[in-house]
């Protein structure tokens, strides 16, 4: 499962921040979810905007980061 969080800054209300975070096989949207609103994550979901999506929906210029259910938190692509 990949869940888009999208939200804008205080500053920049013009361009979201979009970000995509891809969940091991059956793990639930509320689960995911309540996993992402722990802050150690860096992904504040408090104002956010969050959409279950498919894997081509990920544009080409963004990295897919993964959530590791081992180390409890967002892992970031490597490279």
């Amino acid at each position: 499962m990949i869940l888009k969080v999208s939200r804008f800054s205080r500053r920049n209300k013009v361009e979201p921040w979009v970000s995509f975070v891809s969940f091991p096989q059956g793990t639930s949207r509320q689960l995911a979810t309540r996993l992402l609103g722990n802050k150690a994550n860096g992904i504040s979901i408090k104002r956010a905007t969050i959409e279950q999506v498919e894997l081509n929906d990920v544009p080409p210029t963004k990295r897919l980061k993964t959530y590791s259910m081992e180390q409890g938190k967002v892992l970031k692509p490597i490279g």
